[in-house]
């Protein structure tokens, strides 16, 4: 299947098991993501959340947004896959996960991918 650039930016993405405005008409499936970040980044973490002055460390920052934004875009083609159809992905859950033994650190999301039509 041929997914275009316009297709997949519409692909609404939230928490909420709903959609303001809009009726689930078809529930297509479950989708989920991973992605894994390296070793080395873990330590880094660690110091992002005990420095005491409260700045961002960037570089560490920037990785989880990297992992996130990619965990996203894995759900819309995963859930364009079930469906030319879907238009969004209610109920999103991430979670991400920090192994001790391995020093990595996972991204995990999950989703219900959703075909809906506006209500009235």
């Amino acid at each position: 299947m041929t997914v275009t650039q316009q297709r997949y930016d519409s692909i609404v993405i939230t928490t909420t098991p709903s959609l303001d405005g809009r009726r689930i008409t078809r529930y297509a499936g479950i989708v989920n993501s991973i992605y894994v970040i390296g070793a080395g980044i873990v330590g880094g973490i660690t110091a992002m959340f005990s420095d005491i002055a409260g700045s961002r460390n960037r570089t560490y920052g920037d990785q989880l947004d990297i992992a996130s934004a990619e965990v996203m875009k894995e759900l819309k083609i995963k859930a364009l896959e079930m469906s030319n159809e879907v238009d969004a992905i209610v109920g999103l859950k991430v979670d991400y996960t920090v192994t001790g033994q391995n020093n990595l650190l996972i991204v995990a999301a999950t989703g219900t991918a959703v075909e809906s039509r506006t209500e009235g």
